[in-house]
């Protein structure tokens, strides 16, 4: 919404524009024309004669919902039409200027996440955003709340596996997640949403060595373990391997997100999971000898229901 003082000094509204996600005018409440006062409209981008935004790289058409050319950086995000805007999600992502984007993002909060701070993450330092978008500017707001969040992705980003199975792939294009701390929840990732929720506490799990309490770290990496599927889009996201108690399914990216956070595990010199239920042998991870995965072959494919022959070792 714009406005201008008309010849009487009053202020009045000149153009007013409500938009779909994907940018396109409701034709009901809106006003204003080409040419008009303001022409940078969605998103705060340049409104053309033939109807396209132009975002800098490229032009964008909101009749569509697409962008008119390919994408420059189109070789970094593969598994995506190389016209897809904001990558079919402008609710959640954003695109400044034509290029597709990479974030891990910080919240913090308890109900309502709306209302606290957002920032990057980006090799062991928090960037700012400004109106919904990501800047170079370090973030200088109070970082308390979340610096063990911080600190986690730090010991990623410092452990081998962690680094090269997790950080490394949410720093490329378009791999994002947004990761908030929440004292009073439970650790978990929410397929669908791209959002991590952790605690930020130790969690009792089984080992070679018995029952251990697991760093912050190693539960925030199996998180963003199931993270990285979700974005892969494996199907054992949704495939179920086994039932708990209560009827619910426990799905095969438990196997996948644990094998990684062993791989951390063993990069870090710990003991390894020995299972997911600790009070269930039937949710057994590995082999007699604890070094080899049960459901892993050598080539880290994804797993399935059956045990493989060619194990791998950790």
């Amino acid at each position: 919404m714009s406005f201008a003082k008309n010849s009487a000094g009053a202020l009045e509204v000149i153009d007013t524009n409500n938009y779909y996600p994907f940018g396109l005018n409701h034709i009901g409440g809106t006003k204003g024309q080409l040419g008009s006062y303001k022409n940078y409209k969605y998103n705060g981008k340049e409104l053309q004669e033939t109807g396209m935004y132009d975002f800098g790289a490229r032009m964008y058409m909101p009749d569509l919902g697409r962008w008119s050319v390919v994408d420059p950086l189109a070789e970094t995000s593969r598994r995506w039409s190389t016209y897809t805007y904001a990558y079919n999600n402008p609710i959640r992502f954003i695109d400044p200027d034509g290029r597709q984007g990479k974030d891990i993002i910080l919240s913090l909060g308890h109900d309502k996440w709306e209302a606290e701070i957002k920032a990057r993450y980006d090799g062991g330092k928090l960037y700012a955003y400004s109106n919904g978008k990501r800047t170079g500017v370090e973030y200088t707001g109070d970082t308390s709340k979340v610096s063990g969040i911080i600190s986690d992705l730090n010991k990623l980003s410092a452990n081998s596996a962690g680094k090269s199975e997790l950080i490394d792939y949410f720093s490329k294009e378009g791999n994002d997640v947004t990761i908030r701390l929440n004292p009073d929840s439970e650790n978990h990732y929410g397929y669908g949403t791209g959002s991590i929720t952790v605690t930020g506490e130790t969690v009792p799990l089984p080992t070679t060595e018995g029952m251990q309490d697991a760093d912050s770290y190693i539960v925030l990496g199996h998180e963003m373990g199931h993270a990285k599927s979700d974005l892969k889009k494996e199907e054992g996201t949704v495939k179920e391997w086994y039932k708990k108690d209560d009827g619910t399914s426990v799905t095969l990216d438990e196997i996948n997100a644990t094998h990684i956070e062993n791989k951390i595990r063993k990069a870090a010199n710990l003991p390894l999971r020995t299972r997911y239920n600790p009070y269930r042998t039937d949710t057994s991870l590995l082999t007699d000898d604890n070094k080899k995965s049960l459901y892993i072959n050598k080539k880290e494919s994804y797993p399935t229901k059956e045990k493989v022959k060619d194990n791998y070792e950790y």
